[in-house]
């Protein structure tokens, strides 16, 4: 099997694990102190009740981490249905936020449980699913991909406006 079928093949394997994983260790608890074990929801609101994050642009970058979930739901559809470009867009928002959340609370001087560490992971996952996926073409091979374009016999692949032209040498691309 050619190297573009197997990165074809796997790069929505990667997605859906590395959605899961964020979804699942958005669940797990994030930040524990004493006997009280947080999520990642909770820890954002707790955050924002006590004034860790200050109001304004900053208070509505944490409130969009509740956005989470539904970026994972909307990329779960969209690869059950096939629609490649928004399965990229949703698995890139939610790794842009799984990261960067997860990298602030490892970062933080609070004591933490496995959720940030499990978050990043899945959020690594999805962003590797996201380059591959989103790689361009490589002509010429059996197999190739076509960069999300369907290629039908008969149409033209270059500037031959349609006459039948599949080659940049042809006589028509001089028109």
């Amino acid at each position: 099997m050619p190297r573009d079928q197997i990165a074809t093949r796997a790069a929505p394997v990667a997605l859906a694990s590395g959605g899961l994983a964020v979804l699942a260790g958005s669940f797990l608890p994030w930040v524990v102190s004493g006997l009280a074990r947080r999520n990642s929801y909770a820890a954002v609101q707790s955050a924002r009740r006590l004034g860790v994050v200050p109001d304004g642009p900053w208070e509505a970058l944490a409130l969009t981490w509740f956005l989470i979930p539904f970026a994972i739901a909307l990329l779960g559809l969209a690869l059950a249905t096939g629609h490649r470009h928004l399965a990229v867009g949703s698995a890139l928002g939610a790794a842009t936020g799984a990261v960067a959340f997860s990298v602030v609370v490892l970062l933080a001087p609070v004591q933490r449980g496995a959720g940030p560490a499990v978050t990043l992971a899945g959020g690594l996952c999805l962003a590797a699913g996201t380059i591959v996926m989103n790689r361009p073409a490589r002509p010429g091979a059996d197999g190739a991909r076509t960069g999300g374009r369907v290629e039908r016999p008969g149409r033209s692949r270059g500037r031959g406006r349609g006459r039948g032209c599949t080659m940049a040498s042809d006589p028509c691309d001089r028109a």
